[in-house]
């Protein structure tokens, strides 16, 4: 076994076990404790595609309510977006599908009012690629309900051999399914309301 591939069967094992046995939780670290209106987004952010060499991504967003922050998709590396993982090291170059991408599911409590997702990185160790939506036009705007909790979409990133293509989809029936599957409870409804796409 070469080095290189030892230390990538390390890595997984290592990102595996730290991740193991954790569900999605209401975030509540961008709120200020200020806020007199709030809401909850539920969103999640997958990978599919060619499986191998696919590093973790990050999403930012900023709200007209001062509000900003980045959300990491780490779980992507190693799990599915029900939180289950695969029954054994992958061999080779599997494919993931947006049936069971792997990712994760996003829950954030934040000021109500409009929101926009901003930025996302996301890349390949064998191909050294970044995508990115700076510099703006291209935003995905979204409004966090007061009082309320919103599905507002999925954001993917699917691999190929010449490179990541980005998509921002509407994967409502799949995520909830996925919550359930985790056991997650909300405390209410979740609406669908899916963000709008500036410019993809």
């Amino acid at each position: 076994m070469d080095l290189k591939r030892a230390i990538t069967i390390g890595q997984f094992a290592l990102v595996l076990g730290a991740c193991a046995g954790t569900t999605p939780e209401v975030d509540r670290e961008f709120l200020s404790g200020n806020e007199a209106h709030k809401g909850i987004v539920v969103f999640s952010t997958t990978h599919t595609g060619e499986f191998r060499d696919k590093l973790a991504g990050t999403l930012s967003f900023n709200c007209e309510s001062g509000a900003k922050g980045t959300v990491k998709d780490h779980f992507a590396i190693v799990r599915f977006i029900d939180g289950g993982g695969p029954s054994g090291p992958f061999i080779g170059n599997p494919v993931v599908t947006p049936d069971r991408p792997m990712g994760r599911i996003h829950i954030l409590e934040l000021p109500s009012g409009s929101c926009a997702f901003t930025a996302y990185w996301a890349s390949r160790s064998d191909m050294g690629t970044i995508t990115t939506f700076r510099p703006p036009p291209f935003v995905i705007r979204f409004t966090v309900p007061e009082g309320g909790i919103a599905y507002i979409g999925n954001y993917n990133m699917h691999w190929r051999p010449s490179g990541g293509q980005r998509t921002f989809n509407d994967y409502y029936e799949r995520d909830m399914a996925a919550l359930k599957t985790q056991n997650v409870s909300l405390p209410g409804s979740v609406e669908k309301r899916v963000g709008r796409p500036a410019d993809l």
